[in-house]
């Protein structure tokens, strides 16, 4: 009876570390595809993007940006002047050279050129 019990415990050992055996293939298999490097995108930021835009126009928070199918970047943004009152020196006095808000809407091309701005 003790010899028995002695084999069925090594017999339980045995399958239970060829499980985990399995298991654990399985899952390193599941992280090597999971840490790919081509699934991953990478960005670099442009410094120059966008162009200075025209008319002394400054942007405000900025809400919501978006890409049409020509490669078109619209960008939403508040242009309420008392948000603009707190950030430029002077704006808030009347003698500022400074800045206007610009149009709510914003489209860009892929240069960065302000292609059409229209909101307000």
């Amino acid at each position: 009876m003790f010899r028995s019990r002695k084999l069925l415990y090594i017999i339980l050992l045995t399958g239970s570390l060829f499980v985990l055996n399995i298991g654990q293939e399985l899952l390193t298999v599941q992280l090597s595809a999971a840490s790919s490097d081509q699934s991953v995108p990478r960005f670099e930021v442009d410094p120059f993007w966008p162009q200075p835009l025209p008319n002394k126009w400054i942007l405000g928070r900025t809400i919501g940006v978006d890409v049409d199918a020509r490669d078109h970047v619209f960008i939403v943004h508040r242009d309420s002047d008392d948000m603009f009152m707190s950030q430029e020196i002077g704006l808030d006095l009347g003698n500022s050279q400074c800045c206007t808000a610009a149009p709510p809407i914003l489209e860009f091309d892929a240069e960065g050129n302000l292609f059409s701005s229209w909101g307000g």
